[in-house]
C-alpha cells in the first residue's frame, strides 16, 4: 500500500478560507477605490492625460463589423487623430466601453471611469494571486500572498491612475493562472478550459501592451513541459492493461495494482497526481481478467473497471465469498473548489475460498434431528 504524506500542519478550514479571502479582497477594494479624484482634475500624471485624450476622442461603432474594420473604426485611435500610440487599444477600449454606459466620455470625466477600471482590475489581481499561490502551494501561501498584493503600495498607486499597468498586470496573472492549471490537469476537457483561459489572459495582455510579447516563449515552454510530463507519467488505465496477471505492489507511477485475479487480496491506493479536483476519479479497460470487481468507495471515488460486479460474473460484497472494504480513511489536503484538492483513499477487497476441516481438525457433530411422527 502506498500512503500518502501525512501533512504537518492542519489544513485551514474552509470556512475560514473564505472569510479571509472576502476579508482581504474588501480591503483591497477599499484602498484602491478610495480617493480616486485625488488631483481634482488637473491630470497631473502625463501618461494618463495623454489616454483622457484619446479615450475622450473614441466613439462606438454601428456593429461588430464596424469595430473589426480598422481603416473605419471609431474605436481605432489612428483613426481619430491620434497616429502615435505607444500601447495597445484594449484596456482604452475597455474604458470607453463603461464610460459610454456610465455617460461619462468627455474629458473632464472618462479619467474617473478608467481609474476605477484599474482599481478594479487590480482586485481581481489580488484573487489571482491567490489562486496560484493556492493551485502551486496551498491555502496558506494562496493566503499570505493575496494579503502581500492587497497592500503592497505599488499596486494601491497604479491602481489609482487612468493608465495601462493594472490592466496588464490583470492579464498576465489569468495567463499565468491558466497555465499553472494546465500543467495539474488530467483530462483533456480540462487541459483545453485552462489553455483557453490562459490563451484569453495572454491575448488581453498583448491587446494593452506589446512589450508582453516575452510571456509567449513562456507560454510555449509550459506546454512542451506539460505534454512531456504527461507523456512520462503512465495512466493508469496502461498499468492495469499491463503485463495482466498477478498482484505485485502498487506501480510507483500511478499507485494501481495490475487486475486481481480469483483467490488474491488486492490493495488499491490512487495517486493524488492522477485525480481529478472532483475526486472522482475511473480506471476504465477494455479487457478484465477474470474475478475482476467493481468496488464504490465513500469517499466518491470509483475504483472498477468500469464493469458492474454482475457484469463481471462476481456476487455483490456482502454475499458469500466476497467482501467488499471501503477504508474510513479519506485524508484532503488543500484548497476549496477548483484550485486544488488531493485524496488518498484506500480499499481493499478479498475474495475467500471456502473453508474446509484438515484431516487432525475435530468435525462437529451433527445437530440431532427431532423425531418424525
Amino acid at each position: 500500500m502506498i500512503d500518502s504524506p501525512t501533512p504537518s500542519r492542519r489544513a485551514i478550514p474552509t470556512w475560514v478560507l473564505y472569510v479571509a479571502l472576502a476579508a482581504i479582497l474588501a480591503a483591497a477594494a477599499g484602498l484602491r477605490l478610495v480617493g480616486q479624484d485625488w488631483d481634482a482634475g488637473h491630470h497631473l500624471h502625463p501618461d494618463e492625460r495623454f489616454l483622457t485624450m484619446v479615450g475622450s476622442s473614441l466613439g462606438m461603432p454601428q456593429d461588430v463589423l464596424g469595430y473589426l474594420d480598422t481603416d473605419t473604426s471609431p474605436l481605432n485611435p489612428r483613426n481619430m487623430g491620434h497616429n502615435f500610440l505607444s500601447y495597445g487599444t484594449w484596456s482604452i477600449t475597455l474604458t470607453r466601453l463603461f464610460a459610454e454606459r456610465l455617460g461619462k466620455t468627455s474629458y473632464s470625466n472618462i479619467y474617473l471611469v478608467g481609474r476605477s477600471v484599474s482599481a478594479w482590475l487590480d482586485v481581481l489581481s489580488v484573487l489571482l494571486v491567490f489562486g496560484l499561490g493556492l493551485r502551486l502551494y496551498g491555502r496558506r501561501v494562496g493566503l499570505l500572498a493575496a494579503l502581500l498584493t492587497a497592500f503592497t503600495a505599488f499596486h494601491i498607486q497604479q491602481a489609482h491612475f487612468y493608465t495601462v499597468e493594472s490592466a496588464l498586470t490583470a492579464f498576465v496573472l489569468l495567463a499565468l493562472f491558466g497555465l499553472a492549471g494546465a500543467l495539474r490537469a488530467t483530462t483533456p476537457r480540462r487541459i483545453a478550459l485552462e489553455l483557453t483561459l490562459a490563451g484569453l489572459g495572454l491575448g488581453m495582455a498583448l491587446g494593452t501592451k506589446v512589450s508582453v510579447w516575452l510571456l509567449a516563449p513562456v507560454a510555449v515552454v509550459v506546454l512542451l513541459a506539460a505534454a512531456f510530463r504527461r507523456s512520462r507519467s503512465p495512466s493508469a488505465t496502461d498499468d492495469v492493461l499491463a503485463d495482466g496477471g498477478g498482484i505485485d505492489a502498487p506501480r510507483a507511477a500511478g499507485g494501481v495494482p495490475e487486475p486481481a485475479l480469483p483467490g488474491t487480496t488486492v490493495t488499491l491506493a490512487p495517486s493524488s497526481a492522477d485525480m481529478e479536483a472532483t475526486t472522482t476519479a475511473e480506471i476504465e479497460a477494455e479487457e478484465l481478467p477474470e474475478g475482476a470487481v467493481h468496488v464504490e468507495l465513500d469517499a466518491g471515488i470509483d475504483v472498477g473497471h468500469g464493469l458492474d460486479m454482475a457484469d463481471a460474473g462476481v456476487p455483490e460484497a456482502g454475499s458469500e465469498g466476497i467482501s467488499s472494504v471501503p477504508s474510513e480513511r479519506a485524508q484532503r489536503t488543500s484548497s476549496a473548489g477548483e484550485f486544488s484538492m488531493t485524496e488518498s483513499v484506500d480499499a481493499a477487497v478479498t475474495q475467500e475460498e471456502p473453508h474446509t476441516a484438515g484431516a487432525d481438525e475435530p468435525v462437529a457433530p451433527l445437530p440431532e434431528q427431532p423425531p418424525i411422527g
